[in-house]
């Protein structure tokens, strides 16, 4: 007579597997994929969203140049854009609403085009993307 053995597991997992030796049974648990992010937010929309992250990213590059690389905060920009637009302290930028979207974008330009990079570069110099440029190179 066989012995029936069991197998426990210490922690999360993912799918159950159980077997005899001989025949393996897994059962898959179904998952329902949760958006990250509100239907009404900029997070919503991946190409928006990486945009903004496209001018906080280059934002940042232009404030090296200011304070060195080694002395950038890079939390402090996101925490202003944070607080500008009233989000709270355990959600992200991404969660402005979508209808904010062109004024995001427009107040982060502005802040690139005040940075000392920006004013020595000239206005001759293209700073970052704008938004058409990035989408049509994305898409």
């Amino acid at each position: 007579m066989k012995e029936k053995s069991s197998v426990n597991f210490n922690g999360k997992v993912g799918n159950a597997v159980v077997g005899d030796n001989n025949r393996i049974s897994i059962k898959n648990s179904p998952k329902k994929q949760k958006a990250k992010y509100p239907e009404n937010c900029i997070g919503f929309d991946n190409v928006k969203a990486n945009y903004i992250g496209h001018l906080i990213k280059r934002n940042n590059e232009y404030k090296e140049f200011e304070v060195g690389k080694g002395n950038v905060r890079y939390g402090v920009f996101g925490a202003h854009l944070k607080k500008k637009y009233k989000i709270g302290p355990t959600r992200t930028i991404y969660n402005v609403p979508i209808g904010k979207f062109e004024e995001l974008s427009q107040y982060i330009q502005s802040r690139i085009d005040g940075t000392k990079l920006a004013k020595v570069k000239g206005n001759s110099h293209k700073n970052y993307s704008y938004f058409a440029e990035f989408e049509k190179d994305v898409g």
